[in-house]
């Protein structure tokens, strides 16, 4: 398998699991601000 197809697949994973991080996160932070403010 040529190299430059191997990163190619190596970036678009990457890109897949941050993508799933910062989903995740989003969803993290909109139950947080649902909830009231403690000091």
């Amino acid at each position: 398998m040529p190299k430059s197809k191997l990163k190619a697949r190596l970036k678009y994973k990457i890109y897949q699991a941050a993508w799933g991080l910062i989903k995740e996160l989003k969803i993290e932070l909109q139950k947080l601000s649902q909830l009231p403010a403690i000091d």
